[in-house]
């Protein structure tokens, strides 16, 4: 189910089980098209893993075709979400906890889109397709945001519930992307939903923050993020690690911080 954003990793603590939808997959080649069926409709998507990819350590594969086309679909994708649902699977967590071990803290992957904005974003619709399609169909994408809603709330319930010290949810926030009013609106209220859950658990969360940050550090430290991971400084990008810390304030902690090109 990658066309949906939906994985099945060794490590993940949760499985995602779909009802009420009948899959029609085919794979010719390195290309997997699928096909979900619904009493709304049919909607269909394909993505592509290559040979060259995995020799160039790609490790996601790339959708070559969104699952939403057209408005129509915007109806039939919320109709899978909502018939979703998201178990408990600790044990294969646990594997990827011994595998770690004392060597560090095994995070608990959650999902990489925050919020089910985000997530229509990064897998539904081409970047730029997207914030055309905000425009062009609000009262679509705002009602497929509602029904991916209970989605996330079983997720945020099997996350805070994980035997780990750590959650990882969100990723790949950009000040030009993810710019500070759809970050404000469409994203920070799901990270500090999702703190809320874990702090009186003892658990932190952290996100992926590997994009240009420097609009957002004051969003990013009252979002409920506990840790900053992947923070990239100059000269890759606008801000400086003096910037960062001045703007988390003590409240985040800065995970990386060192630019690759000074490595490389």
């Amino acid at each position: 189910d990658r066309g949906l954003g939906i994985y099945r990793l060794p490590g993940i603590p949760y499985r995602v089980e779909l009802a009420g939808v009948e899959r029609e997959v085919q794979k010719e080649g390195d290309m997997n098209s699928v096909t979900y069926h619904t009493p709304l409709g049919s909607v269909s998507c394909k993505f592509l893993y290559t040979e060259e990819m995995r020799r160039a350590g790609v490790s996601i594969s790339w959708i070559t075709e969104h699952v939403i086309k057209e408005p129509g679909d915007y109806r039939i994708v919320g109709y899978i979400f909502k018939n979703m649902s998201v178990l408990p699977d600790y044990p294969n967590y646990l594997d990827f906890q011994k595998q770690v071990g004392e060597k560090g803290f095994a995070a608990a992957r959650g999902m990489a889109p925050a919020s089910p904005r985000q997530h229509i974003m990064r897998d539904f619709l081409d970047a730029t397709h997207f914030y055309l399609e905000m425009y062009d169909h609000p009262r679509e994408m705002e009602q497929l945001s509602e029904d991916m809603e209970p989605f996330y709330e079983q997720l945020f319930r099997v996350l805070a519930d994980c035997p780990s010290e750590v959650v990882f949810h969100g990723s790949n926030f950009d000040e030009m992307i993810t710019y500070p009013p759809f970050f404000r609106d469409h994203i920070m209220p799901h990270l500090q939903k999702l703190a809320d859950l874990l702090h009186p658990r003892g658990k932190l969360l952290l996100s992926h923050c590997d994009g240009e940050n420097k609009g957002l550090l004051d969003l990013i430290a009252e979002s409920g993020i506990d840790i900053a991971e992947a923070i990239c400084p100059q000269p890759m990008t606008k801000v400086t690690i003096s910037e960062v810390k001045k703007a988390f304030k003590g409240k985040v902690t800065i995970f990386g911080g060192v630019p690759s090109v000074a490595l490389l």
